[in-house]
């Protein structure tokens, strides 16, 4: 008999709605170093503030974070950024930190940079450094990457290490070298 009512409580329990959670792989696997040699814009930039968007469709709620950028130096091209539109989601949302210090490279233009899933376009330049104050004159991250703009000899595995300093969800293994 107690064989046959935790039988029958499970067969319950199975019948009821359960929540389930399947990212999407990305859409694109370009690393930063990719997302370098292919950029029109390459900027040094502060999150100086960020706030969460929510539009609902339908009756689903979607959330995206809008964050305020203040631009240090403009690498590459004649960028005019004055914001930045990311996922946070655990489907390979960001993981951005207003104050920090970011790299972008890109093929955007305007005034909005649009971060897609898994977008590896974008790297923290604080990621455990302790030369935020000065960024752009500390940063051995910044300094190959302009190395690289400069089509001087510059350490490209050192720019693809990188991408692990910008927090994407899920966290992934680090790739294969």
């Amino acid at each position: 008999m107690k064989a046959f009512k935790s039988s029958l409580i499970f067969l319950v329990l199975l019948q009821l709605p359960c929540v389930a959670l399947a990212c999407s792989p990305p859409s694109s696997d370009v690393s930063f170093y990719g997302h370098l040699q292919a950029s029109k814009n390459v900027i040094v930039f502060r999150l100086v503030s960020t706030r969460i968007i929510r539009n609902e469709q339908q009756g689903v709620v979607f959330e995206h974070v809008e964050g305020t950028i203040e631009i240090l130096k403009v690498l590459r091209g004649s960028a005019q950024f004055r914001r930045i539109e990311f996922s946070s989601s655990m489907c390979g949302g960001q993981a951005l930190s207003t104050g920090h210090y970011y790299i972008a490279a890109t093929t955007q233009t305007g005034n909005v940079i649009k971060l897609g899933s898994y977008d590896r376009s974008i790297i923290d330049l604080e990621s455990g450094a302790s030369y935020a104050k000065d960024v752009l004159a500390n940063s051995p991250h910044v300094h190959e990457v302009q190395k690289f703009l400069a089509g001087k000899p510059h350490h490209s595995k050192l720019i693809d290490y990188l991408d692990g300093n910008t927090q994407i969800y899920p966290l992934r293994a680090p790739d294969a070298r």
